[in-house]
């Protein structure tokens, strides 16, 4: 990736000097989404809690994580099928094996980034099923005890 004089990024090869340029507000887009998602898996990586209350905060905060992730997937994918149609386009002279490692080259930072967002999304869906096997495991033991939640 080299950096152009108006401070935009490229994607260079050998055959041609700049293929394709992201804008400024893609740029601010794809930063954004790429922050956000260090944001929240820092977030994940904080213990949840060991009140039922705290668990069940825990559970709404992943189930909104969880969708935002999924919103991203869909932004960055969109990103990703442009970015691949283009590079698939301008590779056409290749044959199909070196077109598709070209093509898959070019567009790997986009594809780093639909890594990030798919781990996310995947952590979020996990967390979710722990936590409500945590809080399943807590209503059994209060009924266990005989005064709990639905005893």
């Amino acid at each position: 990736m080299g950096q152009e004089a108006n401070g935009t990024e490229s994607v260079t090869t050998t055959q041609s000097r700049e293929l394709y340029v992201l804008s400024d507000t893609d740029k601010t887009i794809l930063n954004g989404i790429a922050k956000e998602v260090g944001e929240m898996f820092d977030r994940l990586k904080v213990p949840v809690s060991d009140t039922p209350a705290g668990l069940i905060d825990d559970l709404r905060i992943r189930s909104i994580f969880l969708a935002r992730a999924s919103e991203m997937q869909g932004i960055v994918q969109m990103f990703v099928d442009y970015a691949r149609g283009f590079y698939t386009e301008k590779y056409l002279n290749y044959s199909a094996t070196v077109m598709k490692e070209l093509v898959s080259s070019s567009v790997a930072q986009f594809s780093r980034l639909m890594n990030q967002v798919e781990r996310l999304n995947s952590t979020c869906v996990h967390q979710i099923d722990s936590i409500r096997s945590i809080l399943s495991y807590e209503k059994s033991n209060m009924q266990n005890l005989g005064g709990g939640i639905g005893g």
